[in-house]
């Protein structure tokens, strides 16, 4: 099932909040930082363009976000000049807004292409209460990789 942006303006918003990072206090850098990479499938196939966002246990912290590549493949930052983030416990959210035309919406997207924007995801996946995807805990020693496998109607 997609839902488009028009007909659910929350979805709209917590992608915008995640994307943005709008939580936390910017000024409350630890130190400690680890990489948060991971690889994301649809239906056992990697999957271009989901918006994987990393939700700290953490009220202090920022929250983190990636984009996967055409492989799958995500790194999470809390912001353009933040790469990795604070070993902890995360929840994650994922969104894969793709444009009408089934491609998927670019790192200069314009605010007209969000309103058109289509998630293929199910919305449960990108709700912080019902996601059925596990926390992740990131150790210290930064060797932790996050799988993400999303089962969505075709």
């Amino acid at each position: 099932m997609q839902f488009t942006m028009s007909r659910s303006p929350l979805l709209c918003l917590i992608a915008l909040l995640a994307a943005l990072g709008c939580t936390g206090d910017p000024s409350s850098k630890s130190t400690d930082i680890v990489p948060a990479t991971g690889t994301v499938t649809v239906n056992g196939k990697p999957a271009e363009g989901v918006q994987v966002t990393l939700i700290s246990s953490n009220k202090n912290e920022m929250n983190a976000f990636g984009i996967s590549d055409a492989e799958g493949n995500f790194s999470c930052q809390q912001g353009p000049d933040r790469p990795g983030v604070p070993p902890g416990t995360y929840k994650v959210i994922c969104t894969q807004l793709l444009l009408p035309d089934g491609s998927p919406l670019g790192k200069d997207a314009s605010l007209s292409d969000f309103r058109r924007a289509v998630n293929r995801l199910p919305i449960v996946y990108s709700v912080i209460d019902s996601t059925p995807i596990k926390p992740v805990e990131l150790a210290p020693s930064g060797a932790s990789t996050i799988e993400i496998a999303i089962m969505a109607k075709k």
